[in-house]
């Protein structure tokens, strides 16, 4: 018999809001800018983590993976792409590593799977008004550019923004004996709910612990504050 190649796909999207500051140093486009460093100090479930590499690229260790009695742990060197209100997370196959339960030796399934991870995230910067713009659109007389000078040195509050997070998940895998005797669309369907349980517990944990980090981030006027 030939290879039992599964191909399983996942696609989730998490919409998370945030308290978005527009005080020099502190808005969200910053925040996404130091996305290598600020990322580190993120949690994942189920022994996931991110660890910076450089400025431009992370070690992402996915969540387990579980496949019947069968789990799987990969990691990967990822590529952080951040353009005006966009992040993309992007790792391929070559970068791929794969730990898990003794099937992986057993079967040397990292001889046998590819993984392709790509993450988008989008925002809208936070657009709440400064007291400057308040100041001059509320007029006021001859006072009103000295009234203007000081509430352009005033630090602004934040208001509600959106991060928009779609994650894909692409996985082919030759599926070893005996797994392979199976029928080939049930190992499809339990595979893809598989991988969808684990995208939507990174997208989500990721998501609600980065919106917790930004806005300590961004009280502290974008610097990190240590014990």
């Amino acid at each position: 018999d030939g290879p039992c190649i599964v191909q399983l796909r996942s696609t989730q999207v998490v919409k998370t809001t945030v308290q978005a500051r527009n005080a020099p140093g502190a808005s969200l486009q910053e925040y996404m800018a130091s996305a290598a460093d600020n990322f580190t100090n993120i949690s994942l479930p189920l022994g996931g983590r991110i660890s910076k590499v450089d400025d431009s690229h992370v070690e992402l260790v996915v969540p387990r993976i579980q496949l019947f009695d069968v789990w799987l742990q990969p990691s990967a060197i990822a590529e952080l792409n951040v353009i005006s209100e966009q992040l993309t997370f992007t790792s391929l196959t070559d970068d791929v590593k794969l730990t898990g339960s003794s099937h992986v030796s057993q079967f040397k399934l990292d001889e046998r799977f590819n993984l392709d991870v790509r993450i988008t995230m989008t925002w809208r910067n936070g657009r709440a008004a400064s007291a400057a713009e308040g100041a001059a659109d509320g007029g006021g007389g001859g006072g009103g550019g000295a009234d203007a000078s000081v509430a352009a040195s005033t630090p602004t509050t934040s208001e509600a923004a959106q991060i928009v997070s779609r994650g894909v998940l692409n996985i082919d895998v030759d599926i070893p004996p005996p797994f392979s005797a199976m029928p080939r669309p049930i190992l499809t369907a339990s595979g893809n709910a598989a991988m969808d349980a684990t995208n939507a517990a990174i997208l989500n944990t990721f998501c609600a612990s980065l919106a917790e980090d930004y806005k300590a981030w961004a009280a502290s006027g974008g610097r990190r504050l240590t014990a």
